[in-house]
């Protein structure tokens, strides 16, 4: 774990997890073993991420899509969605 990295406190990491400097880790995250979590990327609330998984650089999960058609209705983030190694 870098010390440069922002983790709440009631947030899950697994074992063997390496958080990279300027990462952000919101409440109510459970991130599995094995898993690589590249500089300055975004984990948000609700997200569930599965065992050995790389979050690359930059990268924010389990935000509000940013499609100009999303108008706040339920949709397929954080906690309805878990991301694992076998993801593609």
């Amino acid at each position: 774990m870098s010390k440069l990295a922002n983790i709440d406190p009631k947030a899950r990491i697994g074992q063997g997890t390496v958080v990279s400097p300027f990462v952000t880790i919101e409440e109510d995250v459970i991130i599995g073993d094995r898993c690589w979590l590249g500089p300055g990327c975004t984990i948000m609330k609700g997200a569930r991420i599965g065992d050995a998984v790389q979050i690359f650089p930059g990268a924010v999960i389990s935000a509000p899509p940013q499609d100009l058609k999303y108008r706040g209705e339920p949709t397929l983030t954080g906690s309805a969605i878990a991301a694992s190694s076998e993801n593609v």
